[in-house]
This record gives C-alpha cells, sequence and structure tokens, in this order.
C-alpha cells in the first residue's frame, strides 16, 4: 500500500496502516489537504527558493521539490494524475499560468471530478492552452469542448455528435480571461 499510494514504507505511516487499516488509512490521507501549518510552509519555502513564476525551470523545480518533501506524498500523487488529466502545456500557456493551475488542483485534493473538471476549465492555463480565451459570439472555438467530451467525460466512442460538440462550445463561448492576465502579451509581468 505504502510503495502504491506513497513513496515507499515510512515508519508513522505503517504504525498508521497497522493501526487503522489499509482502507481507512488511505480514506484518511486522501482526505487531508495541503493547508497544514507544514504544507503552507513548504511552499512558502518554494516561492523563496525559486521567486520566478514566469520561469518555467522555477516552477518545475517547485513542483518537483514539493513531491519530494511533501507530508502527504499519498494526495500528492493523486493531484498529479489529476493535473495530468487536465494536462497543459507550459511552454504555451505561460509558467505563471501552470503554477496557478497547480496551486488550485493542490487546494482541491481529492474533491468530486465535477468540482475538478470546473477548476480546469476555468483554469487560466486551459483557457490559453486550447485557445477558450479567443472564442466570442460568432466565433466559436470547439477545441475545449471536444476536449471535455473526449478526453476528460465521455471518451471518442462516448456517443455524442458533432452537433453536441459544437452546442458545448456556444456554452462555453464568452470563457475568457481579460488581456490585461495574457501571460504570453509582450511587456506583460507577473
Amino acid at each position: 500500500v505504502l510503495r502504491r499510494f506513497g513513496y515507499g514504507p515510512e515508519p508513522g505511516d505503517l504504525a498508521a496502516i497497522l493501526t487503522l487499516g489499509e482502507k481507512e488509512w488511505l480514506t484518511k490521507r486522501l482526505r487531508d489537504s495541503f493547508r497544514s501549518p507544514d504544507e503552507r510552509t513548504l511552499l512558502t519555502y518554494l516561492r523563496a527558493s525559486y521567486p520566478d513564476r514566469g520561469n518555467n525551470s522555477h516552477i518545475q523545480k517547485r513542483v518537483a521539490e514539493q513531491l519530494i518533501r511533501t507530508d502527504n506524498p499519498v494526495l500528492m500523487r493523486l493531484v498529479m494524475g489529476v493535473e495530468n488529466h487536465f494536462s497543459t502545456w507550459m511552454q504555451k500557456v505561460g509558467a505563471g499560468s501552470k503554477w496557478d493551475e497547480h496551486l488550485r488542483f493542490c487546494s482541491l485534493g481529492a474533491s468530486p471530478f465535477p468540482d475538478l473538471l470546473a477548476a480546469s476549465a476555468t483554469s487560466r492555463a486551459m483557457l490559453y492552452y486550447l485557445d477558450q480565451h479567443r472564442s466570442f459570439r460568432g466565433q466559436l472555438n470547439e477545441n475545449y469542448a471536444r476536449e471535455i467530451m473526449e478526453l476528460h467525460t465521455l471518451g471518442v466512442g462516448g456517443g455524442y455528435s458533432q452537433g453536441d460538440v459544437t452546442q458545448l462550445a456556444g456554452l462555453l463561448t464568452g470563457w475568457t480571461v481579460a488581456d490585461e492576465a495574457d501571460p504570453l502579451r509582450p511587456g506583460h509581468t507577473l
């Protein structure tokens, strides 16, 4: 259990599993949050160690070190899996947007799937990654609507039609960010 869901046997976790049982221990670790004083201190340390939120390397190092130092590897592995499912590309969306998205998923932890989908749908990183910020009345962008149906919910053979994609794209039209928040705008500083 500790190798599968954590980073291997830790004496405290092993004792907790033996005391609580595997299922109860795992449930407890997934219900915990990253809001503990130790985790908040870790995030403060990471921001101080890698201060440039516009630097891809700094963001990658923050996340890698958070993975190593977290007090809850079970929840961190789940968060990384969620981020992989709702993946965006830092080269396109900017390091600051990617960090904000990471923090949002950390704050949600093991939330219900609709909450995670809503976080992704309103993430500045996702809005830029799939060009949703360019979708306006009369100019539908179907990228994110198709992503929601194909990758995030129903699957490629999920029984939806092109008309369903177009209707969802219409519902998402206007979900955007202000130009002032554009992390890729020349001269923009985060």
